[in-house]
């Protein structure tokens, strides 16, 4: 028996967007009796099925979303844990109010509203906010991809917040959580004993990126891909 885990955003459909019928196809290919299918996303379980669809969750064995802390296995929940309940709330608004200085101390292209999301497993922070169009979301892309505004950011709160994991995910933002409540953390749910392999995908396999913890894992065949297609193709030549 196999296991295959794939991220979303960036591996099975372009951020924030839905996965094509290209990506359905593949995943019904390799989807066998012998082979298990599973999503690690940063995203809360909402967004997962927005992108993914309602209808084609049946393919997925495990649906770990918020790196795990939120956890469904033939799609029953299984385990859900909140940062609120392991980070005091002092410290959270230590956090809230160093990232609200810290961003309202640079300039950007632009600055929208939304800028910290609370999800179960982590704190999402978007330099630019969150309520920004997808024009906008583009230019950021860009701009972040020059100014390295986020790694830039990331850096400054580590100094401030030593304890805490920042990494790097999405396409305009990055989590803030406890040590240890990266995507590593869904191997407590996993025996390695009842799979011959597991492989991963994702497209954040950077050290910094929140893929990096399955993608280094010696457990697991982490595979780094640049996009959806990228995906597609490499999958079809390992698991068809």
């Amino acid at each position: 028996m196999k296991l295959v885990l794939f991220d979303v955003d960036g591996t099975l459909a372009e951020s924030t967007m839905s996965v094509s019928q290209e990506i359905i196809d593949m995943l019904r290919i390799i989807n066998t009796d012998d082979c298990h299918l599973g999503i690690v996303g940063g995203g809360d379980y909402a967004k997962i099925v927005s992108q993914l669809g309602e209808e084609h969750l049946p393919l997925f064995k495990y649906i770990f979303s918020e790196n795990g802390l939120v956890s469904y296995r033939d799609q029953e929940k299984f385990h859900a844990r909140n940062i609120r309940d392991a980070v005091p709330e002092r410290r959270i608004q230590d956090i809230v109010n160093c990232v609200l200085k810290y961003i309202a101390e640079i300039d950007l292209p632009y600055k929208r509203g939304g800028f910290i999301r609370f999800r179960n497993g982590m704190m999402y922070v978007t330099p630019m906010g969150g309520d920004c169009s997808a024009e906008e979301r583009a230019q950021f892309v860009e701009y972040d991809a020059t100014y390295n505004v986020r790694r830039r950011m990331i850096a400054a709160l580590k100094v401030s917040f030593p304890d805490m994991d920042i990494i790097l995910g999405g396409a305009i933002g990055f989590g803030i959580h406890p040590r240890g409540w990266d995507k590593s953390y869904i191997m407590q749910f996993i025996s390695i004993r009842d799979y011959d392999s597991i492989t991963f995908y994702g497209d954040r396999c950077e050290p910094d990126g929140n893929d990096y913890p399955l993608y280094s894992n010696p457990n697991i065949d982490g595979v780094w891909v640049t996009g959806p297609e990228d995906t597609r193709i490499r999958a079809m030549a390992m698991h068809a």
